[in-house]
């Protein structure tokens, strides 16, 4: 007759296959605790302390890379509103960024400039005032002249503290195309544009680097065109 299996090893097996699994578990944990407790925080530099107070519950950054792209001012108004309406949240509980980059970087400059350099035509932005290339900033909101809805122009935008960030890397380079078609400097001409942006406009080392850095501080991120 076959001999019954010893009953007491057949536990201990189980015991000792039960204990393993849970140090296995543990160890698992806490990996995720270790891995958690050392995953780096956002680096803080000179560059970016135009973040340092942006740190209201909803944030969001509008990436807008050309002019059409401008679309972007009226997805930050929406964003602003929907958020006072729908969810009973005041303009200090939202914070929007608006990238300005690439070919959109002259919705930041003065009407002086958009005359001066011709920027409608260089830019193939057209004033819908006159269907001409723009000779002002058509969403700048400035004494009314915005072809933007007035609610959704960078000076309206900016009084209910959206922050609107410049590319360094395309301001250099438009400053330096700009001066050869003038047949001057690129300094005269940087000199010039830094003089003409809108007030509150923040140019930055590269718009690429300010979406990241935004991400970093919990923006969510919308591409406007």
């Amino acid at each position: 007759m076959p001999k019954p299996p010893d009953s007491s090893a057949r536990r201990g097996f189980l015991g000792r296959l039960a204990a393993g699994a849970a140090a296995l578990a543990a160890g698992f944990g806490s990996g995720r605790l270790d891995a958690q407790a050392t995953a780096p925080a956002p680096v803080t530099h000179a560059h970016d302390r135009w973040l340092d107070a942006l740190t209201a519950p909803h944030r969001q950054i509008y990436d807008v890379v050309t002019p059409a792209g401008s679309v972007g001012l009226s997805f930050a108004r929406n964003f602003i509103n929907a958020s006072n309406d729908a969810y009973g949240a005041a303009d200090r509980d939202v914070n929007v960024v608006v990238s300005l980059r690439h070919s959109a970087i002259p919705f930041a400059l003065k009407d002086e400039l958009w005359a001066k350099y011709q920027l409608g035509r260089y830019f193939e932005v057209n004033d819908p005032a006159t269907g001409a290339p723009a000779v002002r900033n058509i969403h700048g909101g400035r004494a009314g002249a915005s072809a933007s809805p007035s609610s959704a122009s960078v000076t309206a935008l900016q009084s209910r503290g959206v922050v609107f960030t410049v590319c360094g890397m395309a301001f250099r380079y438009y400053v330096g195309q700009l001066a050869k078609q003038e047949g001057t400097t690129s300094e005269a001409v940087r000199a010039e544009w830094e003089a003409g942006l809108l007030p509150g406009a923040i140019i930055v080392p590269a718009g690429v680097i300010a979406v990241n850095r935004a991400q970093e501080r919990g923006f969510s991120y919308v591409y406007a065109g």
